[in-house]
């Protein structure tokens, strides 16, 4: 393999600097996401149990105790409980975009990388060409196979090298995306269901106050 990277050139290390960029990126925004999500059926039972009993503060505690954007939005939303179901909505969709940028960040780096890859593999194989020619212009008319072979061998090297690490990135980047949008549908999913039980609880403690 090392043999086989020396023969594409400088063109070919750079593909593979590229691809372990790509591969640490992945690594470290795969772990970021897989932690910020939390089952978020158990995790807002619990905070409703809470809110049913009117003990704002613990559920308080426990977002600040769980991990993720779900928990922060919940919390958002518990912070303005006081002051009716619209203003906790409005708390957590401002929560919300706050969080965005957060769980895209370098994301769509992947996509640069499998561009830059690609680009490099064909920068590799123009130079591996440049250099059979070469070769050929200088042996000519007494040209053998293993002239040509070398220049030959580092074009292809680059080309297939630079091919499988944009394929590599690109795919990790659709992952990563995917991840992003699931947790964005329980971001949705949390402010529906935690708006609405507040809204049932403001009604709750009207009929209650209203109770002769």
């Amino acid at each position: 393999m090392m043999t086989w990277l020396r023969e594409g050139g400088p063109a070919a290390w750079s593909i593979i600097a590229v691809g372990a960029a790509a591969t640490g990126v992945f690594i470290e925004r795969w772990l970021f996401l897989r932690r910020a999500r939390v089952p978020i059926d158990d995790f807002l039972q619990g905070i409703f149990n809470v809110v049913r009993r009117r003990n704002l503060l613990e559920g308080i505690a426990l977002c600040d105790e769980t991990p993720g954007p779900v928990a922060r939005l919940v919390r958002a939303a518990l912070l303005k409980a006081g002051e009716g179901g619209a203003a906790a909505r409005a708390a957590m969709i401002e929560s919300g975009s706050a969080e965005l940028p957060g769980l895209e960040q370098r994301v769509d780096s992947l996509a640069g990388m499998a561009r830059l890859a690609s680009v490099l593999g064909m920068l590799g194989s123009v130079l591996g060409l440049m250099q059979s020619l070469d070769a050929l212009h200088r042996r000519a008319p007494l040209v053998h196979a293993g002239d040509l072979a070398r220049g030959l061998w580092s074009a292809l090297m680059c080309a297939a090298l630079g091919l499988a690490v944009a394929a590599m990135a690109w795919a990790g980047r659709q992952v990563l995306v995917g991840m992003v949008e699931a947790l964005v549908v329980d971001m949705e999913e949390a402010l529906g269901r935690v708006t609405e039980e507040l809204d049932r609880e403001d009604a709750r403690r009207a009929r209650r106050d209203g109770a002769p």
